[in-house]
């Protein structure tokens, strides 16, 4: 079982590396904090969370 979560998160990490430099969004209409909300207006602490995971795993890489 573990085998399978390594694989899972070995997937996942090389997903997110994938992205590059993109901004990357939730777009959820009904969640202004982990999104960016019906206004457009949200914090999107998803995303900047994926985007520090995506910095930290990219430094790590070099």
């Amino acid at each position: 079982m573990a085998r399978i979560g390594v694989t899972v998160v070995s997937f996942e990490q090389t997903e997110l590396l994938s992205t590059g430099d993109a901004e990357l969004v939730e777009d959820s209409d009904k969640d202004s904090f982990w999104g960016i909300g019906a206004d457009r207006e949200g914090q999107n602490q998803l995303c900047k969370a994926l985007v520090r995971l995506r910095t930290t795993l990219r430094d790590e890489q070099k």
